[in-house]
């Protein structure tokens, strides 16, 4: 169940840092005034879309070779590694990702037969990489818990779907509103309300923000 959370608060020796794409493809970090370079790879991939993890300790990147695109996380106090990727697939490659609040584990988008597969895999490599659920398009935002995403799959319409899901469960979760064309959803950081786009009569749409409690309340 959706409940308010605080957001969540870095730890005060959050590392402050930049992390780039160089010309050789490899992911690059420094300190804000270019100080304090550290080349963080050293590999056959091409890096692109490097992401810090919350806890600014971490780097997620997707990497493309001649045998596929995969998901990489490195730690930002290690030079010149060649990281084996938490997921990889020649066919069906990673092109988004998201980490989780906690900095434990990567969402992300990978091409997928149906249209886009929401993955996700633990960051520090603990478990293989699971597929969540399948759309298109798919937008999702997590709770400042971790512990659940708020999503909108397709469009409008049969097929659609707007749904709070468990980020460990089956990927369905209950239909909270028929969704409208804005696909984007949101949830404040205290975990107080949703905000998401709802069709209304006429195919037209609005924008609905309603307390997570009070939705609760309505599916119990």
């Amino acid at each position: 169940d959706l409940t308010p959370t605080s957001e969540p608060q870095p730890p005060e020796d959050r590392v402050n840092r930049i992390v780039f794409v160089n010309d050789d493809g490899q992911l690059v970090s420094l300190a804000p005034d270019g100080s304090q370079e550290r080349v963080l790879t050293s590999a056959q991939q091409r890096f692109q879309f490097p992401a810090w993890s919350p806890d600014g300790r971490l780097v997620a990147a997707i990497g493309t070779d001649r045998t596929g695109a995969g998901v990489f996380v490195l730690d930002d106090s290690i030079t010149g590694a060649a990281p084996l990727p938490l997921y990889t697939d020649r066919r069906n490659g990673p092109f988004y990702l998201y980490w989780s609040p906690d900095s434990r584990q990567v969402s992300f988008l990978a091409s997928h037969p149906d249209g886009m597969g929401l993955h996700l895999v633990q960051a520090d490599g603990s478990a293989d990489s699971r597929l969540l659920t399948i759309g298109g398009p798919l937008y999702w935002q997590w709770t400042a818990d971790s512990r659940q995403m708020l999503i909108h799959s397709g469009f409008t319409g049969e097929g659609s779907r707007l749904e709070l899901i468990a980020a460990d469960g089956d990927g369905m979760g209950d239909s909270l509103a028929a969704p409208g064309f804005f696909q984007a959803p949101g949830i404040s950081a205290d975990g107080r309300y949703l905000a998401y786009a709802e069709v209304t009569s006429g195919a037209s749409s609005r924008l609905v923000v309603i307390s997570a409690i009070d939705n609760l309340m309505k599916g119990a």
